[in-house]
């Protein structure tokens, strides 16, 4: 994700879930969307080239993301408690 303009990309979150290495604008795109170890910022200023040479010499693998999902609170089952305590108290 080279982006100019970006905020919290659900895509990048969405592509850890899948499990999928990442690659993010450390410049643009905000440290919080790095919810397991899958994604590696690179600056804008590195060229074309480096950040070719830096995605293809990476782990380009899979890996399961579902431990490091579930600590960081993206998990359903938890989520569905939380949103009914919350409606419980309201």
């Amino acid at each position: 994700m080279p982006s100019l303009y970006e905020g919290l990309p659900v895509v990048g979150v969405e592509a850890q879930c899948a499990g999928l290495p990442c690659f993010m604008s450390k410049d643009v795109i905000t440290d919080e969307v790095k919810i397991t170890q899958n994604v590696q910022f690179i600056a804008l200023e590195k060229s074309a080239k480096q950040w070719a040479d830096i995605i293809l010499g990476s782990d380009l693998s899979r890996r399961d993301t579902y431990e490091e999902l579930k600590n960081a609170g993206y998990f359903i089952e938890q989520t569905v408690m939380e949103l009914e305590r919350f409606y419980r108290e309201v």
